[in-house]
């Protein structure tokens, strides 16, 4: 995946690694596959609902959300506008309350989302097995209010390393919605595994291959 390989090369240019990583949706991705194929880099991972899309419950939810690289960039920053203030949120006033920079900003983010991450091709979206799921520790959580298509599919994939998954009481952005509750769940996952060896052994790949 893009996302990943980028982060990837940013974290060994900085040799700031082992290090925790977490990330949400396209992020989440990038950190599972962080840890399944860049382990070394890795302390833990930290997930919340990842763009599991080879694994959603409903394949009609996967092709719309490929579709977007099918609109014009206008049609993008609308779509994702829309999405990100009413789906995304359980109380969308919080997301307002963000501020007009805020949101100025993520509107710029938009389209090269949409065009170099979310939307390639169904390569950049991995299904990890068992095995690559068990690479470094993966703390798991979804939004107790997010779509049931969502939430199934973190689980099912979760499920099959036995991952047990924390249900926070928002939909896909916990950060806007529970705030707290995200910070002592990343704080606790961090603390956890800070005491473990780190490891000095190069980076023998990218995530590409």
């Amino acid at each position: 995946m893009a996302l990943a390989d980028q982060v990837a090369a940013l974290i060994e240019s900085l040799a700031i690694w082992p290090a925790t990583f977490y990330g949400a949706g396209s992020g989440g991705i990038a950190v599972l596959t962080l840890a399944a194929h860049c382990s070394a880099m890795v302390r833990n991972a930290i997930v919340h609902e990842a763009e599991l899309v080879r694994d959603y419950a409903f394949p009609d939810m996967a092709a719309a959300l490929q579709g977007l690289n099918m609109l014009d960039d206008s049609s993008i920053i609308a779509v994702c506008r829309d999405m990100f203030r009413n789906q995304m949120n359980q109380n969308p006033q919080l997301w307002d309350d963000l501020g007009w920079a805020y949101h100025l900003r993520l509107e710029g983010n938009f389209v090269p989302w949409v065009r170099n991450y979310l939307t390639q091709n169904e390569d950049d979206f991995p299904s990890y097995s068992r095995t690559e799921l068990l690479r470094r520790p993966v703390a798991w959580s979804i939004g107790g209010y997010s779509p049931v298509w969502f939430g199934i599919s973190n689980l099912r994939v979760a499920e099959r390393a036995g991952i047990q998954v924390t249900i926070f009481k928002c939909r896909h952005f916990p950060q806007v919605e529970v705030p707290d509750a995200l910070v002592s769940h990343i704080r606790e996952n961090t603390r956890r595994h800070l005491s473990e060896p780190e490891t000095t052994k190069p980076i023998a790949k990218r995530i590409r291959v």
